[in-house]
C-alpha cells in the first residue's frame, strides 16, 4: 500500500453528535506525509449548512493542521442526509507566507489548466444521542405548564449541559469574532 501525499483522519465519514437547534463540531486532522508543501482545499455539498475553517491552506513538509466543521443548528434531525466534503490537495510551489489572494489564484489556475488534483471524498454521518437528547422542543402549541416541565427535564440531564457548553462556546467565538471585526474597522477607518 502507498503512502499518500497527505494523510486525513477521519478518512471516510465525518460525523457529528447531532442535537436539534444547537451548532455541532467535528474535525478534520490534516498531515501532509510529503518533502514539499502541499495546498489544500475543503468543499463541502452543502455550504449554507456548515462553516469550515480554515477551508483552504498550505500545509509545510510534516506539518499537520486541524480543520473545525461547524454544523449550524437544525431544528430536528433530517431523515435523508447527503451531505459530503470534497478534500482536494496537491503540491504547490507557495508557501506559507503565501497569501489569501494567492492560494485562491492557485486554484483558480488549477482549475483552467486541468491540472491533476487528487481529492477524497468524506460522507456526512449524522449520530442521534438518544430518544430523549434528539426531540425536538416543545412545541409553541403546548402550554405554558408543559414547557416548564420539559425544561425542568433538560435541565436534570446531564447530557444536556454538553449542549449548554457548545452554544457558550459558540457564542464566545462569535463574540470574540465580532471584536477582532471591530478592532480591524477602526484601525483601517
Amino acid at each position: 500500500m502507498s503512502l499518500s501525499l497527505l494523510h486525513i483522519d477521519p478518512p471516510n465519514e465525518l460525523s457529528f453528535a447531532f442535537t436539534p437547534e444547537t451548532s455541532i463540531t467535528s474535525t478534520i486532522e490534516l498531515k501532509n506525509n510529503c518533502n514539499q508543501p502541499l495546498a489544500f482545499k475543503i468543499k463541502t455539498t452543502t455550504p449554507a449548512s456548515y462553516y469550515v475553517r480554515p477551508s483552504q491552506g498550505i500545509l509545510s513538509s510534516n506539518e499537520s493542521k486541524t480543520i473545525q466543521v461547524i454544523l449550524h443548528p437544525l431544528p430536528s434531525f433530517p431523515q435523508n442526509n447527503k451531505d459530503k466534503f470534497l478534500v482536494n490537495y496537491t503540491p504547490t510551489s507557495l508557501n506559507k507566507d503565501s497569501s489569501p489572494e494567492d492560494l485562491t489564484q492557485f486554484w483558480q489556475s488549477l482549475q483552467k489548466s486541468g491540472n491533476q488534483v487528487t481529492s477524497t471524498k468524506l460522507m456526512v454521518k449524522l449520530i442521534s444521542k438518544d430518544a430523549k437528547t434528539s426531540r425536538n422542543r416543545p412545541n409553541k402549541v403546548e402550554s405554558v405548564g408543559q414547557g416548564i416541565k420539559h425544561r425542568q427535564n433538560l435541565a436534570k440531564d446531564p447530557s444536556n449541559h454538553v449542549e449548554l457548553e457548545d452554544r457558550v462556546r459558540m457564542l464566545l467565538w462569535i463574540l470574540s469574532f465580532c471584536l477582532v471585526m471591530g478592532i480591524v474597522l477602526v484601525i483601517f477607518v
